[in-house]
């Protein structure tokens, strides 16, 4: 028993000491970066909830790079460099790649929708042979989004209050709106997308209700009613998950309506 458990805590130390060396290497060559994400997204499962938690929050920053730099390997994320043909334009393109036309003009800076060249090389995320699934996790208030086994994207989030909790369970997207109005759940008044007191950040993500009623009104938005410190990894909303602007922007690029989402405790 002693043998065996010598031998855990050597290959623990040993994954520590590779993962360490994984991310040095990635804060000075971009080449690492896409390495280090697949080591995390196999090493997550694998560790105890606290352990998974910092070193999902250490990976977030690099994972955002797969959005915004040219990084080599990134293809084994899914990162295609599609070649325009005649008549293309970002909209053929988010159908046939089922993503959004956000997330195209965000990995492509400077992109012309309306002035494409056949043979311009544009770079789009490949979720039609491989799709996002949500993951929320109440009890470390984090969303996580996984592309088939690898991580893209992990951020922290504000959780439902103790009378409305978020619920467990898993459901789809059933839409997602930029600019919305927002009902106040408390007063039923109905608030335009430029009202100060309209709290949503300009996003919602909604979820689809099930039959036993989980997931009615629920989503995912922005929060502009209070400062993050006061909402941020707490219970405070109606049952929605509350998430930072900077996040709820790069989620709702990455989300499509009919994708799974998974509340786990």
């Amino acid at each position: 028993m002693a043998s065996c458990l010598l031998v855990l805590a050597t290959v623990a130390l040993a994954q520590g000491a590779d993962l360490d060396q994984q991310f040095s290497d990635a804060s000075t060559d971009p080449a690492a970066v896409v390495p280090l994400i697949e080591l995390v997204s196999t090493t997550l499962p694998t560790l105890p909830p606290a352990e998974a938690i910092a070193l999902g929050d250490r990976v977030a920053p690099f994972c955002r790079r797969l959005f915004s730099d040219a990084l080599p390997l990134r293809d084994r994320c899914g990162v295609r460099t599609h070649i325009i043909a005649a008549g293309e334009t970002p909209s053929i393109l988010a159908r046939r790649y089922r993503t959004s036309i956000e997330l195209i003009q965000r990995m492509n800076p400077g992109l012309e929708p309306k002035a494409l060249s056949i043979g311009q090389q544009v770079a789009v995320l490949d979720l039609a042979s491989v799709p996002l699934e949500v993951v929320v996790s109440r009890s470390a208030y984090r969303l996580m989004i996984w592309r088939g086994t690898t991580l893209l994207g992990a951020f922290r989030c504000g959780l439902g209050r103790d009378s409305s909790p978020t619920p467990l369970g898993a459901t789809t997207v059933r839409q997602c709106v930029r600019n919305p109005e927002w009902r106040n759940p408390d007063t039923g008044k109905i608030l335009k997308p430029d009202d100060p007191e309209n709290i949503l950040g300009g996003y919602w993500i909604g979820f689809e209700a099930r039959a036993d009623n989980h997931f009615k009104g629920i989503g995912i938005h922005g929060f502009t009613g209070a400062e993050p410190a006061q909402w941020l990894e707490k219970n405070g909303s109606h049952g929605c998950v509350r998430m930072v602007q900077e996040d709820i922007a790069l989620v709702f690029a990455l989300v499509r309506p009919g994708i799974t989402v998974t509340v786990r405790e």
